[in-house]
């Protein structure tokens, strides 16, 4: 029973998109055609309502904006969903390439070099995810050699 209500419940949401779809094509299809042929009398002095083949560009311009239209709400439609998922996904990921760089890097420099590597970074404000990978590689490396850093303003 509740498949036929889901499944009945899904032909009229995909019957609902698609008379959406093609009212909204055929309205924004005449729109142009309006435009198309304000635009010709303007500037070539073609009057189209004259036209044998007016009929011919109103089913053209009501496709293309019918196609124009689908495309729209599909393409919203997976805005819709890359937002709604959750980012957790980003928590189980590998360190980046440079998080690694910078910590073999610092690996092999001495107490003092490391002390002359955290006093450039003060005063930066500059921030991006690679200057985050490099501020964390080094605070984990004072961290591994137990050196204290100590805030003198407090």
């Amino acid at each position: 029973m509740k498949n036929e209500q889901s499944s009945t419940k899904e032909i009229w949401e995909k019957v609902k998109y698609l008379f959406g779809v093609v009212f909204f094509g055929f309205l924004y299809g005449i729109g142009f055609l309006a435009f198309f042929g304000m635009l010709l009398q303007w500037t070539l002095g073609i009057d189209i309502s004259e036209s044998d083949n007016i009929y011919r560009l109103l089913f053209i311009f009501w496709g293309v904006c019918t196609l124009g239209w689908h495309l729209r709400l599909k393409d919203q439609e997976k805005k819709r969903e890359v937002d709604s998922k959750p980012m957790s996904n980003l928590e189980k990921s590998e360190p980046d390439k440079n998080y690694m760089e910078y910590k073999k890097r610092f690996e092999v420099m001495t107490d003092g070099q490391l002390k002359d590597v955290l006093n450039r970074e003060v005063g930066n404000n500059g921030w991006t995810s690679s200057r985050a990978s490099y501020l964390v590689a080094l605070r984990e490396e004072f961290e591994k050699r137990k050196i204290i850093l100590i805030d003198k303003k407090k």
